[in-house]
């Protein structure tokens, strides 16, 4: 992994277990393709899963582009058995944008900034 995406697996990582930690989130799994996806289920309600996206490629070293959502977290998988998107792109399953996350924001690779801008949303 290049250092960029082992900031950001470690920022999505570590921000999933201070929203686990807070009994916020009910689990939490981040998967690294093309960029680095964070889906975090809500501990209130297990069907709908918050999904963090996370740019390498246009972050710097210390700021992280990312950009967030609300799914429902069962059409997403039905999407993703269908083979109709890859992983972080099943856009029909989106519920709501997080309009605090705009197309993408910029943060320090800070778990407590992106938690932070997460709860904004719930």
């Amino acid at each position: 992994m290049t250092p960029n995406y082992e900031r950001m697996y470690n920022l999505l990582k570590d921000t999933g277990g201070r929203l686990i930690d807070q009994g916020i989130a009910h689990n939490a799994w981040i998967h690294v393709g093309h960029d680095v996806h964070a889906f975090y289920n809500l501990a209130s309600d297990p069907s709908q899963v918050i999904h963090v996206q996370g740019y390498p490629g246009l972050s710097s070293e210390n700021q992280a582009r990312v950009w967030a959502r609300l799914m429902d977290d069962n059409r997403r998988e039905e999407i993703r058995k269908a083979g109709s998107a890859s992983i972080g792109n099943e856009h029909e399953a989106t519920i709501r944008s997080f309009p605090n996350f705009e197309i993408g924001i910029f943060i320090p690779f800070d778990p407590g900034v992106l938690e932070g801008k997460i709860k904004e949303n719930l």
